[in-house]
């Protein structure tokens, strides 16, 4: 049993990417506009300023990156 929620889409994040195109969620993820808090072994919570919601996040390992 895990202690996340089921995730909504199960798509991984290209930070690189989400980077160099500028994007909104990349803007928002700021970490100077965000609050991160460590969530279990490998998880964190993250509330950003202008939001409402909780983000639960994971990391992972694809091909050893």
């Amino acid at each position: 049993m895990s202690a996340f929620p089921e995730p909504t889409d199960g798509e991984p994040v290209d930070f690189l990417e989400e980077r160099d195109d500028e994007t909104q969620s990349w803007t928002r993820a700021d970490p100077r506009e965000a609050l991160t808090e460590s969530f279990g072994r490998f998880g964190y919570k993250v509330t950003l300023r202008d939001g409402e919601d909780v983000h639960y996040c994971a990391l992972g390992l694809e091909d050893e990156e």
